[in-house]
């Protein structure tokens, strides 16, 4: 059966099949609160990770420059391309998961060295990171069947200075399942928090 996953910026959410389904973000955010950025600095995010793509398809000299405020984040990025040279599968790519009921957006999924990866793109790293790509590789999984689950995830710290840091690798079948532990007390607290109402 095939479903329909729309996104809508703003209010940032999901809909699956025209039903809300919670998205990766919200379930992080609600679980570890200071994971959020300020709205100036998601901003900037939504921008580093839109010439991200550019980069990682091999398009910017069809973009011109980037805003000064980004410029290291994106030559950050050319670099990461330069010197990892990682093979592009999917960019930006919207997956769900309608057994554990959320969706989110991957940033990036590529081959290293021929091993499948997923890379997400961050300003700054934190434990969180590790649980948000677990959640997108179930999710890749789930809705490309019978394609195996990504095997490995990397956070990629894309720095002013034009430098980046990967953090990872991360086993995605062992950050799945810290996800799915997350997700289950997640909802075990929204559901006393309707009982209160």
């Amino acid at each position: 059966m095939t479903h329909t996953l729309t996104f809508t910026p703003d209010p940032h959410g999901y809909t699956l099949d025209g039903q809300p389904i919670q998205s990766v973000t919200q379930i992080l955010r609600d679980m570890i609160p200071q994971w959020q950025a300020s709205e100036w600095h998601l901003q900037r995010g939504r921008a580093v990770h839109a010439w991200a793509e550019i980069v990682m398809h091999g398009r910017e000299a069809g973009y011109g420059e980037p805003d000064p405020e980004i410029a290291g984040q994106v030559e950050a990025a050319k670099r990461f391309r330069r010197e990892i040279n990682p093979v592009v599968l999917e960019t930006e790519l919207r997956v769900y998961s309608i057994r554990h009921w959320y969706a989110g957006t991957l940033d990036l999924s590529c081959g290293i060295n021929g091993v499948h990866c997923l890379i997400d793109w961050k300003a700054s790293v934190n434990d969180s990171a590790r649980l948000q790509l677990g959640a997108y590789a179930g999710a890749f999984a789930e809705c490309n069947l019978p394609a195996k689950m990504p095997r490995y995830g990397y956070a990629v710290e894309l720095k002013a200075d034009g430098y980046y840091t990967m953090h990872g690798p991360w086993g995605m079948a062992a950050a799945f399942a810290a996800w799915c532990v997350l997700v289950r007390e997640w909802k075990q607290q929204q559901e006393g928090e309707a009982c209160m109402k």
